[in-house]
């Protein structure tokens, strides 16, 4: 037992009380590495180990506590950066697939026009008295705009 107690101890002055709470597991493979070198000169095996409790002064333990508080406190503001950004890149993505349906609609809606126009052409262009009404139509729109002037008849001017 003897063994043991001085084994530990001996490992335990090569960690400061922070280590305890940052790497409590490292230092409980450290401390069965050392007591299984040492409990087998004494003929024994060890098959596990485990830091059930560590004791250490009110006020030092306090002040580790209130560490780690600061830290979790730090990281979690570090990770709301983090969804912050992530939310405004969602943000930017949206406006930039907005924007990229806006352009979209314009071309669709730019070349639906001209195949529209280019069939007009061949359609008015099979029947010379069709562009001829078409041209009247246009100079009376542009002229008469008003509602109220009624529009003369097409078919009348043939």
């Amino acid at each position: 037992m003897r063994i043991a107690r001085d084994t530990v101890l001996k490992v335990c002055g090569y960690y400061n009380a922070t280590n305890y709470w940052t790497d409590r597991a490292a230092i409980g493979d450290a401390m069965k590495s050392a007591l299984v070198v040492e409990i087998q000169k004494a003929y024994a095996n060890i098959i596990n180990f485990q830091i059930l409790k560590v004791d250490l002064p009110s006020q030092y333990e306090d002040s580790i506590v209130q560490t780690q508080v600061e830290v979790q406190k730090s990281n979690m503001r570090r990770f709301e950066q983090s969804a912050e950004l992530t939310r405004q890149g969602i943000g930017v993505l949206e406006s930039e697939a907005r924007q990229t349906i806006k352009v979209i609609n314009a071309t669709a809606y730019a070349e639906a026009f001209k195949i529209e126009q280019f069939a007009l052409v061949i359609y008015y262009s099979d029947n010379p008295n069709r562009l001829k009404q078409l041209i009247i139509q246009s100079m009376w729109n542009q002229m008469y705009i008003k509602p109220s002037k009624p529009k003369p008849d097409l078919a009348a001017m043939n």
